[in-house]
């Protein structure tokens, strides 16, 4: 009996310490959205009027062409200013391809995130797009980015977004319901998901001033 006391003694000094730590994070996690919150209303956006398209490839001669193409950028698309391919070091065409396209062509170390914010840094439109080199934009989205930018949301100008629908480029009833439950996800939890993340939009400013982006 004295040795379930015991045991029992410790599983409740666990459980308390996993309360506590529980409670401090919600605590913190809250404060810390305030701070965020606070510091995205003293940034009131212009509304935007020019867009820059940021793809990170490494060896995606397959794929490259389709996604400037997708950009509308040779057929003057309204509003957009340049496509930035920042290539990782690629073996293949993809800077020959890209090239021909009248994509701008930078060369950067291997990395996502790197290629990204290095294109970021020689963009010069208001918002960046960023865009997967194996994705393709939708009809219209220039439209769809200017005015959703410029629509207010609980009474500010939005910083940042993603396209809610994604459209998989394979045939079959569960891939259409993965399309809705991506869709939902992003809708609810205002978070890019998956492919919605290939297509993520922000305003340079925002970058460069380095803001907080969770919302």
């Amino acid at each position: 009996m004295r040795a379930w006391g015991k045991r029992l003694g410790v599983c409740g000094k666990v459980v308390g310490a996993v309360l506590v730590v529980s409670v401090f994070r919600r605590i913190i996690t809250r404060r810390r959205a305030a701070k965020e919150r606070a510091t995205l209303k003293s940034f009131p956006p212009s509304h935007a009027t020019t867009i820059s398209i940021v793809i990170p490839a490494l060896n995606e001669a397959k794929n490259i062409q389709r996604a400037i193409e997708s950009t509308g950028l040779n057929r003057n698309a309204s509003g957009v200013v340049e496509v930035i391919v920042v290539d990782g070091g690629s073996s293949d065409s993809t800077v020959e391809v890209a090239s021909g396209c009248g994509a701008k062509v930078l060369s950067s170390p291997k990395g996502r995130g790197v290629q990204l914010i290095n294109g970021a840094r020689e963009a010069k439109g208001d918002v960046l797009l960023f865009l997967h080199a194996d994705s393709a934009l939708p009809p219209r989205y220039n439209e769809d980015i200017i005015r959703g930018l410029g629509t207010p949301v609980r009474g500010q100008l939005p910083v940042w977004g993603c396209f809610e629908h994604v459209a998989i480029q394979m045939a079959g009833r569960m891939l259409r319901l993965l399309e809705k439950g991506i869709a939902l996800r992003t809708r609810v939890r205002r978070v890019p998901y998956g492919g919605t993340s290939s297509l993520l939009l922000i305003y340079r400013s925002a970058i460069m001033r380095n803001l907080p982006i969770t919302l």
